[in-house]
């Protein structure tokens, strides 16, 4: 009966044309499934880079504006965009576990420029910092070196010389025990050393001369084999 309504040929070729159209369908769902799953591997692979935490950037600001940030010679993008570009500011990034996530990390902060003021207290919450050089001769920084100071347990250097810091130099400092490297050669400071210099004994350099120290040198400077 059928054979009679549709010739041979024509069952042939509309067989063919079935096959043709089928193996077309498979083909862009092929190609649909490869698209879809690129995708998703791209979306996975985005890496995002985030900012350091808001108590990081605000102790920045706060050192700006206490030090005449806006009188530097050199402030280059201070206060705008990307802090890991502020001028003398250095980031790293330490990647999330389990994911593609970079945290951004204020590692290197060094203003070798003409500062005037204090430093405020903020600065120990820089706890990702791994050197720090607030010194020149041009600096007018005054005030007592803070006691925050000793919450960077991740400096390897601190220099604060050549400023006009006053007051001792606080007993935190002997919390820096990651510290290679101590510069506080500055005209002002009084008073003794801590006994908690002792403490440091990852120290290879040490500098605090040209002061007004009284006292005894601290029998636990014998500490400071390194």
């Amino acid at each position: 009966m059928y054979s009679s309504l549709f010739p041979p040929l024509l069952i042939l070729k509309l067989r063919s044309t079935f096959k043709s159209t089928f193996r077309g369908i498979n083909k862009a769902l092929s190609l649909f499934y490869i698209f879809i799953s690129l995708f998703i591997t791209s979306v996975k692979a985005e890496v995002i880079y985030i900012q350091p935490p808001a108590a990081h950037i605000s102790a920045l600001v706060d050192l700006y504006n206490a030090t005449g940030g806006e009188s530097w010679n050199t402030n280059t993008n201070w206060l705008n965009g990307d802090v890991c570009t502020w001028y003398g500011v250095s980031c790293n990034s330490k990647k999330v576990s389990g994911t593609n996530n970079y945290q951004l990390e204020i590692t290197w902060l060094h203003l070798n420029d003409q500062l005037i003021g204090s430093i405020p207290d903020s600065i120990g919450s820089l706890s990702s910092l791994k050197s720090l050089s607030i010194g020149s001769t041009s600096h007018q920084l005054t005030g007592s070196i803070p006691d925050s100071i000793g919450s960077l347990s991740s400096l390897k250097s601190l220099a604060l010389s050549s400023n006009q810091f006053t007051g001792s130099i606080p007993d935190s400092i002997g919390n820096l025990t990651s510290l290679t490297f101590l510069g506080l050669n500055t005209g002002q400071i009084t008073g003794g050393i801590p006994d908690s210099i002792g403490n440091l004994t990852s120290l290879t350099q040490l500098n605090i001369s040209n002061g007004q120290l009284t006292g005894r040198i601290p029998d636990s400077i014998g500490n400071l084999t390194s």
